[in-house]
């Protein structure tokens, strides 16, 4: 049985390389950065609920608490980015809470469900508020309930006040960056209302939209809960620091800057196909910055592209010993490891460390599954492709396929009795 080779970061998004900005006129490094936008992109400035006719009196009196604290118009299109802006924008989110409702939000309260709870008991259309709780949808919902849910759902709407989605999403923005760790990597011009996916792939990170994700807390209260969208899951596979973005475009940017700069030259190089002269530009690279856990996994990478499995070894287990456990580590020496005679052993426990940190990940599970199968343990291998089939649509034929393989062919007749 032939065990597939796969190197990355996994996947949280797919995006159409038409969504992405091009970024400047000059090769990199060149010019300021300056974002351009598409019409495919544009289309994510608009909220997927229809917006109120007029504001509730509570979320307009709220909002003119913030304009009047942060001397910014309400009906303004574009926001300051600035951290000092942001800072202030999210301190007066949190004033404005306890002056409006008298609930008190904290940066420095780990409790994850704090803004979800203000949402659902304070924020979203009055006409759904009833029918939740806590922080969701209430548990005890009879049929009758849920069907007069549904419909209300069908009739929400959301108030259009730039300002106040600003304020909230810089708050939310700043708990992430305290507890999440989350960094800002915000571009002018920043449009607050916006409903970009949740976060996207950007190198060996991921980025996040927490403007976004405030406005389709709005729209869709227990669909787009922000505390299931900061659980530590959700980026267990990516390395940190985690951009939070203005817009969908600015990811390629944001991943770029947070690497150090002798970095650039390999990407571009990799980039480029010079994958010998990238490889001596990674190892420059990582002499000078040998604690960035991120960059080692591209250098990986681009290792393994080249076929220098030595190199790859290396830097991965460099890797494991800055970030123990990630998971993606383990994966990729796993597959490595067993080009080895003597490896098949430590792969299979690297890859159960993996799926022990990130139960769901699917590819580790299907490589596991692959190693049980050549070292002869069917049962085991079957549990884990069967756990694939069931759970991973991705790779759903991959687990099927070795399913296939595995199991008795049925029509073949039975061996004679002796």
């Amino acid at each position: 049985m032939t065990i597939p080779l796969i190197i990355g970061v996994g996947v949280v998004l797919v995006v159409i390389l038409l969504f992405l900005g091009k970024r400047r006129p000059g090769a990199e490094g060149d010019q300021p950065y300056v974002r351009v936008e598409g019409a495919a992109v544009a289309a994510f400035y608009e909220p997927y609920a229809p917006f109120l006719a007029e504001t509730p009196p509570d979320i307009a009196a709220l909002t003119e608490f913030l304009a009047e604290r942060l001397n910014l118009s309400r009906a303004t299109e574009e926001y300051p980015t600035d951290p000092a802006a942001i800072q202030a924008a999210a301190s007066a989110f949190v004033a404005a809470c306890a002056s409006q409702f008298g609930v008190e939000l904290s940066l420095d309260c780990s409790d994850v469900t704090q803004l979800d709870r203000l949402i659902d008991r304070h924020l979203i259309a009055a006409s759904v508020r009833p029918f939740f709780a806590d922080a969701g949808l209430r548990g005890d919902l009879d049929e009758a309930e849920m069907e007069a849910y549904q419909q209300a759902m069908t009739e929400l709407r959301i108030p259009e006040e730039p300002l106040f989605y600003y304020c909230m999403g810089c708050f939310w923005g700043e708990w992430l960056c305290r507890h999440r760790q989350a960094v800002w990597a915000l571009y002018e011009p920043l449009r607050p209302i916006q409903v970009f996916p949740d976060m996207i792939t950007s190198g060996s990170t991921v980025c996040i939209h927490p403007f976004s994700q405030v406005v389709k807390k709005m729209s869709d209260p227990d669909g787009d809960q922000l505390a299931f969208k900061a659980s530590p899951g959700m980026v267990r596979r990516y390395f940190p620091p985690f951009p939070l973005l203005a817009s969908l475009s600015d990811a390629e940017e944001a991943g770029s800057a947070l690497l150090p700069p002798a970095a650039h030259h390999a990407r571009r190089q990799e980039g480029a196909g010079r994958v010998a002269e990238a490889l001596a530009s990674y190892e420059e690279a990582l002499a000078a910055a040998p604690d960035h856990a991120a960059l080692h996994a591209l250098a990986v990478q681009c290792a393994c592209r080249a076929e220098d499995w030595e190199r790859a070894e290396a830097w991965l287990r460099a890797g494991l010993a800055l970030s123990p456990e990630h998971p993606v580590l383990c994966h990729n020496l796993a597959v490595l490891l067993v080009r080895q005679p003597e490896g098949m052993a430590e792969a299979i426990g690297l890859l159960r460390t993996a799926i022990a940190v990130l139960p769901n990940y699917g590819r580790a599970r299907l490589t596991l599954a692959s190693f049980y199968a050549e070292t002869g343990e069917t049962e085991q291998a079957l549990a884990e492709a069967h756990w694939v089939e069931e759970n991973d649509e991705e790779l759903r034929e991959d687990a099927a396929e070795l399913i296939a393989g595995l199991q008795p062919n049925d029509t073949e007749p039975p061996a004679a009795a002796l």
